[in-house]
């Protein structure tokens, strides 16, 4: 199951939490931008502009950290929430 039909069932499944849905959102656009950087390197270095292509390749590096930092966020906050421990009860079943 791909990891945004995961992030949309957490979405649906807590309507409510503002703070998971700003967590879901963020890490969703984060994924976006982060799968985008790799060719933005790749362009950039085939039109000769490496100081551009090395940008690209810190700022892949820079955002990865974000992404981990944010699914420690989202890792936490999932299992403070009491709907979530109880759907794991249910789920386990």
């Amino acid at each position: 199951m791909p990891i945004a039909r995961r992030l949309t069932d957490l979405r649906h499944a807590h309507p409510a939490d503002l703070t998971l849905q700003r967590l879901i959102t963020s890490l969703n656009l984060m994924l976006d931008f982060c799968q985008r950087l790799p060719i933005f390197e790749y362009e950039a270095e085939g039109e000769g502009h490496d100081a551009a292509a090395s940008a690209f390749r810190d700022l892949a590096s820079a955002e990865r950290e974000q992404v981990n930092l944010l699914l420690s966020c989202l890792q936490g906050h999932l299992a403070a929430s009491p709907l979530t421990a109880s759907s794991d009860e249910v789920s386990s079943r």
